[in-house]
Parts: structure tokens; sequence; C-alpha cells
């Protein structure tokens, strides 16, 4: 039969686990409702996108031909600024 410490102990364990456990879950509900703030509205997620792919067609000198590019390149960029945020 373990002693009445070592129950304590490992009671009081559990609870530290489970404490950090739960702040831990916190922030990350946090970070993904902020996510579903812009990703789950697609006409502000678009905006962005245009916006950035924009700004790399200026970058290029205006020079027509890679606007699909431009495009994947700007949605990968701002879908990653958004999910690190």
């Amino acid at each position: 039969m373990p002693s009445k410490t070592a129950t304590t102990k490992k009671a009081a364990t559990r609870k530290k686990a489970t404490s950090t456990r739960k702040k831990t879950t916190t922030s990350a509900k946090k970070n993904t409702k902020d996510q579903r703030m812009v990703l789950g509205n697609p006409g502000e997620l678009n905006t962005k996108i245009r916006q950035k792919a924009y700004e790399m067609y200026q970058q290029r000198g205006g020079w027509h031909g890679a606007d699909m590019e431009d495009w994947l390149k700007a949605e990968r960029e701002v879908k990653r600024t958004l999910t690190t945020a």
C-alpha cells in the first residue's frame, strides 16, 4: 500500500500538469478564434490577398503575365501571417 505522502505528491503533480494543460489550451483556442475571424470571412481574406498580389505586381515593375504566380505567393504569405499571429 502506498504511503500517504506518495499519494499526495502524485495528486499534486497531476493537478499541476492539468493546470498547465488548461493554460496551453486556452491560448491555442484564442489563436484559433483570431484566425477564424479573418479566415472565416472570405471577403476580407480575398481583399488582403489581392492587395498583396498587387504589391508584388508593382514590385515587378508592372510586367504582365505572372498574375497567377503573384496571387498564389500572396495567398501563402497572407495565410502564413494570419496563422502565426
